[in-house]
């Protein structure tokens, strides 16, 4: 599930199977917006509400605060390893290669290392 703060930073339809649930605690809200955005931040206090979450972030202000607060998380490239790992997906070649195509940042160190870990 996704929070009505990150649905709103898509411009396509989405999914049926992406339910859109807002965070209940809106007082650390308030607060991990001070540091963070707001997307980011109510993800963080969705997952934090939410028994047995995994959080999916890849702002790094972002992660370090879920972190501290003993949120599980992984980025977007550590989701799609695990995809590929498990038979989900067959390659991440390509899909690396579409993602280059936007302002998604990548280093070729890490790229590099993932691709090896997928044995790719």
């Amino acid at each position: 599930c996704i929070t009505p703060e990150v649905s709103k930073e898509f411009t396509i339809l989405l999914p049926d199977w992406i339910k859109v649930v807002a965070a209940k605690d809106t007082l650390s809200l308030q607060i991990l917006e001070q540091d963070i955005d707001k997307g980011e931040a109510s993800s963080i206090i969705l997952a934090m509400e939410t028994v047995n979450s995994l959080l999916v972030v890849d702002d790094l202000a972002a992660r370090k605060v879920a972190k501290k607060l003993g949120v599980s998380y992984t980025g977007t490239l550590g989701l799609l390893l695990s995809a590929k790992l498990h038979g989900v997906i067959p390659a991440l070649k390509p899909i690396f290669h579409k993602i280059a195509s936007t302002n998604f940042r990548i280093s070729e160190k890490l790229l590099r290392d993932i691709l090896d870990i997928a044995q790719e």
